[in-house]
Protein backbone atom coordinates (compact mmCIF):
# COMPACT_ATOMS: atom_id res chain seq x y z
CA UNK A 1 0.00 0.00 0.00
CA UNK A 2 1.23 3.49 -0.83
CA UNK A 3 2.11 6.03 1.85
CA UNK A 4 -0.36 8.69 0.54
CA UNK A 5 -3.60 6.87 1.52
CA UNK A 6 -2.15 5.84 4.90
CA UNK A 7 -1.18 9.44 5.72
CA UNK A 8 -4.62 10.64 4.61
CA UNK A 9 -6.36 8.09 6.88
CA UNK A 10 -4.16 9.07 9.83
CA UNK A 11 -4.84 12.79 9.28
CA UNK A 12 -8.62 12.21 9.07
CA UNK A 13 -8.53 10.09 12.24
CA UNK A 14 -6.50 12.77 14.05
CA UNK A 15 -8.96 15.45 12.92
CA UNK A 16 -11.91 13.45 14.20
CA UNK A 17 -10.14 12.86 17.53
CA UNK A 18 -9.43 16.59 17.94
CA UNK A 19 -13.05 17.47 17.09
CA UNK A 20 -14.45 14.97 19.62
CA UNK A 21 -12.01 16.14 22.31
CA UNK A 22 -12.93 19.80 21.69
CA UNK A 23 -16.64 19.02 21.86
CA UNK A 24 -16.24 17.12 25.13
CA UNK A 25 -14.24 19.97 26.68
CA UNK A 26 -16.78 22.64 25.69
CA UNK A 27 -19.91 20.73 26.66
CA UNK A 28 -21.37 21.09 30.12
CA UNK A 29 -24.21 19.17 31.78
CA UNK A 30 -27.54 20.54 33.00
CA UNK A 31 -27.63 20.36 36.80
CA UNK A 32 -29.69 21.58 39.73
CA UNK A 33 -28.61 24.51 41.88
CA UNK A 34 -27.41 22.14 44.61
CA UNK A 35 -25.36 20.16 42.08
CA UNK A 36 -23.89 23.37 40.65
CA UNK A 37 -22.77 24.46 44.11
CA UNK A 38 -21.24 21.03 44.74
CA UNK A 39 -19.39 21.20 41.40
CA UNK A 40 -17.82 24.58 42.21
CA UNK A 41 -15.34 25.70 39.58
CA UNK A 42 -16.69 23.34 36.90
CA UNK A 43 -18.71 24.75 33.98
CA UNK A 44 -22.39 23.71 34.11
CA UNK A 45 -25.84 24.73 32.86
CA UNK A 46 -28.52 25.54 35.44
CA UNK A 47 -32.18 25.87 34.43
CA UNK A 48 -34.14 27.66 37.15
CA UNK A 49 -36.81 30.22 37.89
CA UNK A 50 -35.84 33.88 37.76
CA UNK A 51 -36.56 35.56 41.10
CA UNK A 52 -38.78 38.57 40.42
CA UNK A 53 -37.30 41.98 41.26
CA UNK A 54 -33.77 40.56 41.73
CA UNK A 55 -32.37 41.99 38.49
CA UNK A 56 -29.74 44.70 39.04
CA UNK A 57 -27.87 46.07 36.04
CA UNK A 58 -24.73 48.21 36.26
CA UNK A 59 -24.17 49.78 32.84
CA UNK A 60 -20.83 51.36 33.75
CA UNK A 61 -19.31 48.01 34.73
CA UNK A 62 -21.32 46.06 32.13
CA UNK A 63 -22.46 43.79 34.94
CA UNK A 64 -25.80 42.12 35.51
CA UNK A 65 -26.75 40.50 38.80
CA UNK A 66 -29.84 38.46 39.52
CA UNK A 67 -31.00 35.45 41.54
CA UNK A 68 -32.35 32.12 40.32
CA UNK A 69 -34.39 29.67 42.36
CA UNK A 70 -35.00 25.93 42.16
CA UNK A 71 -38.79 25.59 42.09
CA UNK A 72 -38.68 22.12 43.68
CA UNK A 73 -36.42 22.92 46.65
CA UNK A 74 -36.59 26.71 46.97
CA UNK A 75 -32.78 26.89 46.94
CA UNK A 76 -31.44 30.13 45.51
CA UNK A 77 -28.26 31.03 43.63
CA UNK A 78 -26.96 34.55 42.95
CA UNK A 79 -25.76 35.01 39.37
CA UNK A 80 -23.21 37.50 38.02
CA UNK A 81 -23.02 38.11 34.26
CA UNK A 82 -20.53 40.47 32.62
CA UNK A 83 -22.48 41.89 29.74
CA UNK A 84 -25.70 43.71 29.05
CA UNK A 85 -29.13 42.62 30.24
CA UNK A 86 -31.02 40.60 27.61
CA UNK A 87 -34.11 42.28 26.23
CA UNK A 88 -37.38 41.26 27.91
CA UNK A 89 -35.57 39.54 30.79
CA UNK A 90 -38.21 40.71 33.27
CA UNK A 91 -40.85 38.77 31.32
CA UNK A 92 -38.93 35.49 31.43
CA UNK A 93 -40.17 33.15 34.16
CA UNK A 94 -37.21 30.77 33.69
CA UNK A 95 -33.61 31.15 32.60
CA UNK A 96 -30.73 28.87 31.75
CA UNK A 97 -27.37 30.14 32.97
CA UNK A 98 -24.07 28.66 31.84
CA UNK A 99 -20.97 29.12 33.93
CA UNK A 100 -19.24 28.02 37.12
CA UNK A 101 -19.99 28.62 40.78
CA UNK A 102 -17.25 30.58 42.55
CA UNK A 103 -17.53 31.84 46.14
CA UNK A 104 -21.24 31.00 46.27
CA UNK A 105 -22.11 32.88 43.04
CA UNK A 106 -22.62 31.61 39.53
CA UNK A 107 -20.12 33.38 37.26
CA UNK A 108 -22.24 33.25 34.14
CA UNK A 109 -20.86 33.18 30.59
CA UNK A 110 -24.20 32.85 28.81
CA UNK A 111 -27.87 33.48 29.57
CA UNK A 112 -30.77 31.84 27.74
CA UNK A 113 -34.25 33.17 28.45
CA UNK A 114 -37.20 30.82 28.58
CA UNK A 115 -40.05 33.12 27.67
CA UNK A 116 -43.66 32.10 28.21
CA UNK A 117 -45.55 30.89 25.20
CA UNK A 118 -48.17 33.24 23.85
CA UNK A 119 -50.58 30.29 24.02
CA UNK A 120 -50.08 29.51 27.71
CA UNK A 121 -52.56 30.75 30.25
CA UNK A 122 -55.18 31.99 27.81
CA UNK A 123 -58.70 31.19 28.90
CA UNK A 124 -61.52 31.99 26.55
CA UNK A 125 -64.92 32.74 28.01
CA UNK A 126 -68.13 32.83 26.11
CA UNK A 127 -70.52 35.70 26.43
CA UNK A 128 -73.46 33.45 27.25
Amino acid sequence: MKAGPIITILLVAAGIAVAVYSFMQSSSPYVTIAEAKAAAGRKVHVAADLVPDSIVSNLERKELRFVVEDAATGERLPVVYHGFKPENMEAAPRVVVQGAVENGEMRCDKILLKCPSKYEGKVETSGT
